[in-house]
């Protein structure tokens, strides 16, 4: 990504799952100034509100008290995200394989599986104040 054509949003939303659809209007808003292709538009969106939806409900339990910080870093061919929450963090070398045949009918644990096979790089990182996931979208741009 080029520094230098780069241009940063971040948003603060409280522990609340109705906050979501929020992030996700300003996730497709950005993806359409990137250009994306529709495809790209969707598996972003996608991607975003799955990472927010776990850092309310697994990281912050649901307390509106602690905030879930999007940042959008992007310029015209990659976006880099991270969601940052409050919670006591996670190990995510221990998420369970959802196609594992014990974990087929299990009615959670795919979303961060899904995202994985979305984006383009996924790294977990644990902050001093709780999770981090970084997430990396190099874009196909319409009429490329």
């Amino acid at each position: 990504m080029s520094l230098k054509n780069k241009t940063v949003f971040t948003m603060e939303v409280p522990s609340d799952l109705r906050k979501v659809k929020e992030v996700e209007r300003v996730t497709e808003k950005i993806a359409n100034l990137m250009k994306l292709k529709e495809d790209d538009k969707d598996s972003l969106a996608i991607a975003v509100t799955e990472i927010v939806a776990n850092a309310i409900t697994h990281g912050n339990k649901h307390d509106r008290k602690k905030k879930v910080t999007i940042t959008f870093e992007y310029s015209d061919d990659t976006i880099v995200v991270t969601v940052a929450d409050e919670g006591a963090g996670f190990d995510a070398n221990k998420i369970d394989n959802p196609l594992d045949p014990e974990n087929l009918l299990k009615e959670s644990g795919r979303g961060i599986f899904i995202v994985k096979a979305l984006m383009d790089e996924i790294k977990f990182i644990k902050g001093e104040r709780g999770s981090i996931v970084r997430m990396v979208k190099r874009s196909k741009r319409t009429g490329s």
